[in-house]
């Protein structure tokens, strides 16, 4: 028969495991990689073959956390400028992460940056490239880039990123009829077979669009990237054409055309719902307190349970864990119904 543990060894004992849990704990936030958070930064999606993007991926932010803490997808464009984009190939440099480990997406426009897609008016007072499409020639005031000035500014990024390739390269609008979408898109295309990029896609095109060009490209788009989040999304440039909103009817064509889908602003910025819409949804509110999550990880979650993959943004270390986590759990089919409807 064991002779019985004193109490004071008892209490011993629990100091020092109480003492090793939190040291574990306070390392797994000092490591690059902490593997409290690796499961859900690396799970990833195959998006064109031997191409596997991260299922949540930073856009505007604070970078060099988001790799420390176990982030591998970033997301920047031409057109965020230059600044952010040498930010994200700095913190990758830093994290000390290796370039093999980390998903880079980039964007080049159809339009000239800093100008609206239009009648290239230079300032916010002018049309915007949702309003209505660019007009004149090619090239002309400013309405849409040359191929050759295309190709340039892909290279733009990669000199500004400091790197030899990407995973991604986006054309981040459609332009103003599909034959300059698609002769635009042939850059991209040049662009792979250059060895620059491991995948091309699209941005902002709705699903005709996106079939028109599909039915004449080379090399079919990996992914097609627009503003979703639970609620009722209303992105600008998919309405105002007689037939109501689109997003819902893009979505499904995305998915049935096989591309996935990389929805930004999931928590509602850009798709005509508040962040705090969403997140305080009480269809939202009421899922994440059964599963003991916040509201930001069940918005998340839904989008990335129904294929397909999200941009956030921030600079909140806190979020950006949640965010990271939101694999680490199911919603029911109910749910999932009822968050549908939300």
């Amino acid at each position: 028969m064991l002779a019985a543990t004193p109490r004071s060894v008892l209490r011993a004992t629990v100091v020092v495991t109480t003492l090793v849990a939190f040291g574990a704990l306070a390392a797994l936030f000092q490591s690059p990689r902490p593997a409290l958070f690796l499961e859900g930064a690396t799970s990833r999606v195959e998006i064109a073959p031997g191409v596997w993007m991260p299922r949540v991926n930073l856009g505007q932010g604070e970078h060099l956390n988001w790799l420390k803490l176990g982030g591998r997808g970033l997301d920047t464009a031409y057109d965020y400028g230059d600044a952010d984009q040498r930010e994200n190939g700095d913190s990758m440099r830093k994290s000390g992460v290796p370039r093999s480990e980390v998903f880079v997406t980039t964007k080049v426009p159809c339009c000239p940056a800093k100008f609206w897609c239009s009648t290239g008016s230079s300032d916010d007072s002018g049309p915007r490239w949702w309003d209505w499409p660019p007009v004149g020639p090619e090239g002309a005031n400013g309405s849409v880039l040359a191929q050759s000035d295309l190709m340039r500014l892909a290279e733009h990024n990669l000199a500004m990123l400091g790197l030899d390739y990407v995973d991604l390269i986006v054309l981040h609008m459609p332009c103003a009829t599909p034959e300059l979408s698609l002769a635009r898109y042939r850059v991209l295309e040049e662009f792979f077979r250059r060895g620059k990029t491991r995948a091309i896609g699209v941005s902002n095109f709705d699903g005709d669009q996106l079939a028109a060009l599909i039915s004449q490209a080379n090399i079919k788009p990996a992914v097609n990237q627009f503003g979703y989040s639970i609620g009722t999304p209303r992105t600008p440039w998919m309405q105002d054409n007689g037939e109501g909103d689109r997003t819902q009817a893009t979505v499904a064509k995305t998915q049935a055309l096989n591309v996935t889908i990389v929805a930004y602003g999931p928590l509602g910025q850009t798709t005509g719902q508040s962040v705090k819409g969403v997140i305080t949804n009480p269809i939202v509110t009421s899922i994440a307190e059964a599963h003991g999550k916040s509201g930001a990880q069940v918005a998340l979650r839904y989008l990335v349970q129904r294929g397909i993959n999200v941009v956030t943004g921030g600079h909140n270390p806190k979020h950006f864990a949640e965010d990271i986590a939101v694999l680490d759990f199911q919603l029911t089919e109910e749910e999932m119904s009822r968050l549908a409807a939300a």
